[in-house]
């Protein structure tokens, strides 16, 4: 902004409204920052299937990821990772950490991230470092084509990627990967349409997720991805069934990992 001239003009019209802890509580901010936000990124988001998600719509996923694990997660001194491959501006991230420190004071949720877009990837990060979170964990770059938690398995996983969106731009790395890796990469059990990037984010999900998890989570996605595919020609199913059977076999360790 300063680069640009607009510094100073933003900085007059906060001068303008008293911010003071006294007038107005961290609550209250926190909803201002929100709707800032949301605005903005209405505005910016020029790509199809680039949104804002309401945090009432977080809410309800973190509940639902969380709901099962209520005795582990509330025991003390518990810490899990988190995992959020088209991060945005952080908010899912965000969210499951409130959660989780509402719930158990004493609870850590380790963040991790990754984000395309320069403006909201400086967002997240700028939101994780005031959080207390390692900022080293949410990387730029797109997921697709280059993985920056390759290695890594997570706890959690909760993601909301561009919905409509094709991988044209990444064909090249996708396909070198699916043929070459195999199911030691994420694409082992088959690509969609280069139109469908969004089969493939879950593809990803999948395998950055602990193995004692796979299945049921295989088949979540089975049941969606056959609904969504209801009339096509696309043969989805055929990679989902892929993907569970993979999914099935056994594991010699299924233990997940705790952050130190």
């Amino acid at each position: 902004m300063g680069s640009k001239g607009l510094l100073y003009l933003v900085t007059e019209k906060f001068a303008n409204f008293d911010l003071h802890p006294d007038v107005v509580s961290n609550a209250e901010m926190g909803t201002i920052f929100e709707e800032l936000i949301r605005k903005f990124a209405e505005l910016s988001n020029e790509t199809a299937g680039e949104h804002f998600t309401p945090r009432e719509v977080i809410r309800l996923m973190v509940n639902l990821l969380f709901v099962e694990d209520d005795a582990v997660l509330s025991q003390p001194g518990v810490v899990r990772t988190i995992y959020d491959p088209a991060a945005g501006t952080g908010g899912m991230l965000s969210v499951a950490g409130e959660y989780l420190s509402e719930h158990n004071p004493d609870a850590r949720l380790t963040m991790f991230g990754q984000e395309l877009n320069d403006e909201s990837y400086a967002i997240c990060k700028a939101d994780m470092l005031i959080k207390g979170q390692d900022v080293n964990n949410i990387i730029a770059g797109n997921t697709l084509s280059d993985d920056g938690h390759r290695s890594k398995k997570f706890d959690y996983m909760l993601s909301n990627p561009p919905f409509g969106v094709d991988w044209k731009k990444v064909e090249r790395q996708v396909r070198r990967e699916h043929e070459v890796d195999g199911f030691d990469g994420r694409f082992g059990p088959g690509l969609p349409r280069v139109s469908d990037g969004s089969l493939l984010f879950l593809l990803h999900l999948v395998k950055s997720d602990y193995e004692r998890f796979l299945l049921a989570r295989a088949r979540i996605m089975e049941r969606a991805v056959r609904f969504a595919c209801q009339g096509k020609s696309l043969d989805l199913a055929e990679i989902m069934d892929t993907e569970i059977e993979s999914a099935e076999t056994p594991s010699a360790d299924l233990s997940p990992a705790i952050a130190e």
